[in-house]
């Protein structure tokens, strides 16, 4: 993700939706991967390690609301 937002503003990072979607695909796959996570991990960290796939859901709703309130700002 560091290589698609490094040294961007945050008007080129809007004008670019193959960074936006690059980004948000990472995340997408991380949230999954955390869902996998064997169960025992997930019992050893559960404030970090939540398997039900909320992180992936929180963080691309929160991706979409930074994105509005951007895009209202500019």
């Amino acid at each position: 993700m560091k290589a698609y937002t490094e040294n961007k503003t945050i008007g080129e990072f809007l004008a670019s939706t193959q960074s936006q979607d690059a980004v948000l695909r990472r995340i997408e796959i991380i949230g999954e991967a955390v869902k996998n996570l064997p169960a025992e991990l997930k019992q050893r960290y559960p404030d970090r390690l939540r398997g039900d796939g909320r992180l992936a859901e929180m963080t691309e709703e929160a991706y979409h609301q930074v994105m509005e309130e951007i895009s209202v700002a500019t």
